[in-house]
């Protein structure tokens, strides 16, 4: 078990949580290993609000560009980023971050968020250890 503390991870997902319009909820993500909520688009604003609270950094394709190296190589590792998605990260520079990223839907109707903790390997955690914390600060 790690003991690098994540104090600060769980209030910041406690209040994305608590931003997640009704009656919409939180879903385990397997393919990404993250949290995944899913939501209209005209529900937005009270969690994209809380994001931009939240996290001190954030990217679109137009800036990702200006992310350090360790930005890139995580986002280009996990998915890349394309046109109307946002990242958003808990630091730029210095593992293990908090991310979240806004995922439109092509049909534009639905958005996606996705929050997960990078790097999801030893040394810092394994994946269980991932999913046990971000399911609990979730109430899965």
């Amino acid at each position: 078990m790690n003991t690098i503390d994540l104090t600060h991870f769980k209030q910041i997902c406690n209040k994305v949580r608590d931003s997640i319009p009704s009656p919409y909820t939180s879903s385990w993500d397997e393919d990404f290993q993250v949290i995944r909520i899913v939501f209209h688009k005209t529900e937005k604003e009270p969690l994209l609000q809380t994001l931009m609270k939240e996290f001190p950094h954030q990217w679109d394709f137009t800036s990702i560009d200006t992310a350090s190296d360790f930005i890139d190589n995580f986002i280009n590792s996990i998915f890349g980023i394309i046109p109307g998605q946002i990242l958003f990260t808990s630091s730029e520079t210095t593992a293990p971050i908090l991310f979240a990223v806004w995922w439109p839907w092509g049909n534009e109707d639905y958005i996606s968020l996705r929050v997960g903790i990078y790097p999801n390997e030893e040394p810092y955690f394994s994946k269980k250890e991932i999913q046990n914390k971000l399911s609990d600060w979730f109430n899965l």
